[in-house]
Order: C-alpha cells, then structure tokens, then sequence
C-alpha cells in the first residue's frame, strides 16, 4: 500500500512539473519528456532538473542557440532526440552544461556540416546519429572531441568526399554507418582501423572500382566484418566489374587508365643525340611501347642494324611514376616527325606524343684566315675609335679645368682680365670735349673685346680708356679703335676714334650733363 502511494505521489509531482502540450512519464527507469510533433519553434519550458530523456523530434526549431538547454537546467539530461526538427545551425555552446549527455540523435535536419564545436561541451557522447544531413564532406576533425563513441551514424548525408583521418580519434568505434551516399572511393587512412569495430555499412555508393579503391578492398580484406550480400559495397564502375563486390576482386582488377606526358615538341640540330623521357603513372604496372609517325619501333626484332644501334631504350621507378626513356644517336634527317609514348593494363590505353624537328646545320663558306683579318681590322678600327674619344673628352675636361684655374689665379694677382662679350646693340660715343660727346654711334649684333687693367671683379665695363675689338656680324669688318663705351645710364667712358662707318644716332642730355645713347643692352 505504501509503494502505490509513493509512486502516485511521484507520478503527480511529475505531471504537476512537466511542459505544456507535453507528456511527462517514467519510463524504462528513466524520467522522460515527450513533446515531439508538438509544433514547437523553440525550445518548451518547464521540465523538471532531473529529466534525463528529453524527444523534441518532429518540431520547427530552426537553431540551437548558446546555452538554450543550460538556462533550462536540464542538467542531467541523458538523452535528447532532435530528429526531423529543421535545424540548420548549431551554436558552439549550445550544449553547455549537458556533461552527461551520452545519445544525441540530428537526423534528418537541415544541417551543411558537423557541428564539431558544440560537441567539444558533450565528451562523453557515446552515440550520435547525423543521418539524413546534406553534409557533402567529412573534414578531418570533425569528431575529434568524441573519443568514447561508439556509434556514428552517417548514411544519407549525401556524403561525396572524405579526409584523411576523420575517423582516427575514434578508437572505441564499434558500429559505422557510411552507406547510401554519393562516395566513389576513400583516400588512405580513412577507415578506423579499432579491432572493436564489427559492423560497417558503406552499400548503396557508386564505387568506381579502380587503383583508388584499393584501400577499401585491401582494408574489407583484413577486417573480420561479416555482412549479408546485400550489404557489401559493390561496383558501379567500370561495366566490366559492375555489381561485384569489391571484397571479392583481385588486386588486378582495380586498375587505373595510364596517365602519360611528353613535352609537346623538340629542335635538334643534325648529327647530336637525344634523349626522349615518358612520365608514365598506372596501377598496376602497364606495357609501354613507343611510335615514330604510326610505326612501333620494335628494336629487338628490328632488321635494320643502323636502327638497333642508334635507338636504344631505358626505364626506371621514381615516386610511384615510371619514366621510360628513348636514346636517339647522332640524329638524322629520317628521324623527323611524331614519336607517341603508349601505355597499357587492364584498365585501358593512354598515350601522348611529341613532334621532334631536325635542323640543318649550317656551314661556313669564308676563308677563315680573310674572317679572321676581318674581324681584326673591325676590331682595331672600334677600339682605336674609343680610345681616341676618351682621349678627346680628356683633353676637353683638363681644358676646362685648367681655363678656371687661371680664372681664378688672374683674379687673386690682379692680373689683366680677359672678357668678352656680346651685344645685341652698343652704345659708342665720340668725345670732343671733357665733358660731353658729340655723336652717338650704335653697333648692332657685334661682338666687342676688351682688356682691362680695372682691379675690379665685375664683369661690366668701368669708367675706363681701353683698346676694344669690335666685330660686327652683319658686315664681317673687324676693327680695334681706342674707344669709350657707355656701361650704364649717367656713365660716359672717353674714346678716341670711332669708325666712320658707323650709324649716327641723336642723343639726349641726361640731367647730371652726361649723355646716354639711345641703345643700351647689354
């Protein structure tokens, strides 16, 4: 009697605290809550701290943002169900405060890719089921945060590739579901390698069975998972292996096409060697032959000599690449045209060619002792050009440098200065007087040169008698005459004979009774 009173206590306490439009049971020895297909876009409030299973499958929730179920102090949550739910986005701290979480079921959202940081809050998940999701890919570290699961759920995900070591972190893995997706085969260190992994799913993918899946095949063989026949992973590629299962084939039968490569085209002179080198890739080792414009060139039972001699064949491994060689001797005219390097297993046939062109060498018809003086004369002739340039503008330089050095020697003695000038007009007075002239002769586009004994630096003319050198452009005349020029306005220098030939011109009184011309410009 008092059992049944204990437990209808409990079942009324538990009704008193659960969600509306939720049901709230014991059940299985667990404390649940169902609200799925309820409706809900976000997550119901109300349930008890000590639920431990919590179905929200079939709602609108849309995203699962951070710390959603920590404000709700669920914090003995065991197991939450959120399948078929529209979930798009997961927040890296959505799971906050669910260390206890050991069952978290995904499937069937919305979701482009593993929520890998919200799982960083929930270590201890052992069971995760993300079917359903269009993910596409599996990036490596993905379930790095999860090394105590055992059962990862991952069929219709639409899952098309997969990298190296997503699942290496998984050691206590014991059920893998990769089936129904779009894979066509998995790279090395793909698969968990845990001996406590006894059941993978990977049927329903369009195996394309060649060299590439030779680490499933290699991998199916070693494990000790049995499977019906209609769970084996089976061939869709090529027709010849279709439906076969690819536990089943020999390591023969996955083989790739040959993938071939020349350089595209070759100029060799007549008369050198050549090598051409083939970089040939296949699984499993493939026949190689090589062509020259259409024909085999079958060396061994070749009947000319000559061809024996001069091509010869080599082949060696290098970074799972063969590379096969064709020596060619002293290359002839014959030898022209389209060489094509072909491989072949079972797999099929690849080829690629190269077009080799032989070029004349051209011989030289001059004597060479008339080259060589040629050559020499040529040789001369430029070089004792140049050196005769340097020497010039050598000379130039010291010239220079040696005109402003008595520049400047003349000038600290007080020794004669030697000017020149030129004018486009000159002023010339003839003087009869002490105080005024009486005639203003111009000179125009002269040149007039004049020494001085003037201890002054300034170039311009002074108040002194001086011998001066005109000649004038437009008549050719050179005259030298004791003359006086006008430097300056108010500045009459005296002068003795002026040319007759000289134009006249007025000139005017300037207020300190000296006289200017009319033309200055000097």
């Amino acid at each position: 009697m008092c059992i049944l009173l204990w437990i209808y206590l409990l079942l009324m306490h538990t009704a008193a605290s659960c969600p509306n439009l939720c049901i709230c049971k014991w059940k299985a020895g667990k404390e649940w809550v169902e609200c799925a297909s309820r409706g809900f876009q976000g997550l119901p409030q109300g349930a008890r701290e000590e639920t431990q299973v919590f179905d929200l499958s079939g709602n609108q929730l849309l995203n699962l943002s951070s710390d959603c179920f920590f404000i709700l102090r669920l914090f003995n949550l065991q197991k939450l169900y959120l399948g078929r739910s529209h979930i798009q986005y997961v927040s890296a701290r959505a799971f906050t405060g669910l260390q206890g979480l050991v069952e978290l079921e995904l499937s069937e959202n919305e979701l482009d890719r593993v929520p890998s940081e919200a799982f960083i809050s929930i270590g201890n998940l052992m069971r995760l089921n993300l079917s359903g999701n269009p993910l596409k890919v599996l990036q490596h570290n993905n379930f790095i945060h999860l090394s105590q699961l055992s059962f990862l759920d991952l069929s219709h995900c639409q899952l098309s590739q997969i990298e190296s070591g997503v699942f290496a972190n998984l050691h206590k893995l014991e059920w893998l579901r990769l089936n129904d997706n779009l894979l066509t085969s998995v790279p090395e260190n793909v698969l968990p390698l845990s001996a406590s992994l006894h059941d993978l799913s990977m049927h329903g993918n369009p195996w394309r069975c060649d060299c590439l899946l030779s680490t499933l095949r290699d991998w199916l063989m070693a494990s000790q998972i049995q499977t019906s026949q209609e769970m084996e992973p089976s061939c869709a590629e090529p027709l010849t292996l279709m439906k076969r299962s690819v536990r089943t084939l020999k390591i023969q039968d996955l083989a790739c096409i040959p993938r071939v490569k020349l350089i595209d085209y070759l100029n060799i002179y007549e008369g050198e060697n050549v090598t051409l080198n083939c970089e040939v890739q296949a699984v499993p080792q493939p026949a190689i032959i090589w062509l020259l414009n259409g024909k085999q060139l079958n060396l061994e039972n070749s009947a000319i000599k000559e061809e024996k001699f001069r091509y010869t064949y080599s082949q060696y491994s290098k970074s799972g690449k063969i590379i096969t060689s064709l020596n060619i001797l002293d290359v002839k005219e014959l030898d022209e045209g389209n060489f094509v390097c072909q491989a072949e297993n079972a797999a099929g046939i690849a080829s690629d060619n190269l077009t080799l062109f032989v070029l004349h060498s051209e011989h030289n018809t001059i004597d060479p002792s008339i080259e060589d003086f040629k050559t020499g004369y040529v040789a001369a002739i430029t070089t004792s050009a140049l050196l005769g340039s340097l020497l010039a503008l050598g000379c130039l330089f010291l010239g220079i440098f040696l005109y402003a050095q008595n520049l400047r020697t003349y000038s600290k003695n007080n020794s004669k200065v030697f000017s020149i000038r030129t004018v486009t007009s000159l002023s010339i007075f003839k003087k009869k007087s002490n105080k005024s002239p009486s005639k203003i002769h111009s000179v125009h586009n002269c040149t007039y040169t004049m020494n001085t004994n003037s201890k002054s630096n300034d170039t311009c003319l002074q108040n002194t008698s001086d011998q001066v050198e005109i000649v004038c452009l437009e008549t050719n005349v050179r005259t030298i005459k004791n003359l006086a020029l006008i430097d300056s306005p108010n500045k009459v220098i005296p002068l003795i004979g002026v040319p007759e030939t000289l134009e006249v011109r007025e000139h005017t009184e300037s207020p300190d009774e000296g006289y200017v011309g009319d033309v200055m410009d000097i």
